[in-house]
């Protein structure tokens, strides 16, 4: 079974998801918390435990590091330094 369907479906609205919440930054971390739970996280937990082992998967996850990011207020360029090569 190929979830990449599903997956391009789901996209807009978690990278929408994303931009909202980088758009509230400026707000406490709970808040920050709250709205990624309840824009990112409902997106996403909807059929995760069927498309969770599909190849399509990394777009999601880069997403996911995305709003983690912007919760944690990290840029995404000092990520970069620490990461490992494969």
């Amino acid at each position: 079974m190929n979830w990449k369907t599903h997956i391009k479906l789901t996209l807009p609205k978690l990278s929408s998801a994303c931009h909202y919440t980088g758009s509230m930054k400026h707000w406490s971390n709970l808040t920050l918390k709250m709205i990624s739970h309840a824009y990112f996280h409902s997106t996403v937990a909807y059929g995760v435990t069927f498309w969770g082992n599909s190849m399509d998967i990394n777009k999601v996850l880069l997403l996911h590091k995305e709003v983690i990011r912007i919760m944690m207020g990290i840029s995404p360029i000092s990520t970069r330094i620490f990461t490992v090569p494969l």
